[in-house]
């Protein structure tokens, strides 16, 4: 029987950070984090078995998660690089990962999942607001089962990403949505220095492209930033909208951007011409 760590207040600072005396970084046993302790922070956090944050607590790390079993938390996970799980994945609110997200079973969140990389699940994925991803997801690819026996089913609110092994059924959830979008968005950018694309949000007056549709959309914008990225929550707000963008012209230079924000403007200020001629 593996040896199971539990962790208490007393194993956290005031800011949540772990200041326990055992190395979690690679720690040969189970981990058990207990109610009410709200996001616990850890540099990194490995186990040769499993990880459960009770219900009020969740689990952030600077880099890596991984468990040899499953992985399950009350409110959140969060890595700053991969989320690794022998079993299944589990989180009350979010899973969010810099890199990718692989359970031997399946993967779900109350709310959205979000992967730098790719997802991959034995079983099926299941969230109920965004699941978003810059590379593929694969669901049902547990070796141990026969193509007819696989759980491949992936359901979403919102699908932000391609699915390369899986059936999909977005459940649908209420996104924002800004009228005119690129007119609204391209007299806001164009003030002098409303438009940095090197930073999300440098203050109330000055964003960047994904900054700015996040901050048109108001209060619902922002909920949508904080439950997902502000990437995300853009791509969201424009393809809502009427428009799919690339994520690339989130990453272009202000001149770039600018012209872009602008040929669009111009496009939708004729198109709205032509019909009410």
């Amino acid at each position: 029987m593996k040896l199971t760590l539990e962790l208490t207040k007393e194993h956290f600072d005031i800011n949540r950070k772990y200041i326990g005396s055992e190395d979690v970084s690679d720690f040969d046993g189970n981990i058990r984090i207990a109610a009410s302790l709200g996001l616990c922070v850890f540099a990194s956090l490995k186990v040769s078995g499993w990880i459960h944050a009770e219900a009020g607590s969740g689990i952030k790390a600077g880099w890596g998660i991984e468990a040899g079993e499953g992985i399950k938390a009350g409110s959140g996970i969060e890595a700053g690089s991969g989320i690794e799980a022998g079993e299944g994945i589990k989180a009350g609110w979010g899973i969010e990962a810099g890199s990718g997200i692989e359970a031997g079973e399946g993967i779900k969140a109350g709310w959205g999942i979000e992967a730098g990389e790719g997802i991959k699940a034995g079983w099926g994925i299941e969230c109920k607001g965004l699941l978003c991803f810059e590379k593929q997801l694969f669901a049902g690819v547990s070796i141990y089962r026969t193509v007819a026996e696989a759980i491949k089913t992936v359901i979403c609110g919102k699908l932000l990403g391609v699915v390369s092994y899986g059936d999909v059924t977005e459940t649908g959830m209420e996104l924002p949505v800004i009228e005119n979008i690129h007119q609204k968005l391209f007299d806001a950018v164009n003030v002098p220095g409303a438009l940095n694309m090197g930073s999300w949000h440098t203050c109330d007056t000055t964003h960047c492209r994904a900054g700015w549709v996040v901050h048109l959309a108001g209060e619902k914008g922002y909920e949508l930033e904080k439950q997902s990225s502000t990437l995300h929550a853009a791509m969201a707000i424009y393809e809502s909208s009427g428009y799919k963008i690339d994520r690339d012209r989130f990453f272009e230079t202000n001149e770039a951007a600018l012209a872009d924000m602008k040929r669009l403007a111009d496009e939708e200020r004729e198109t709205a011409k032509t019909v009410t001629a």
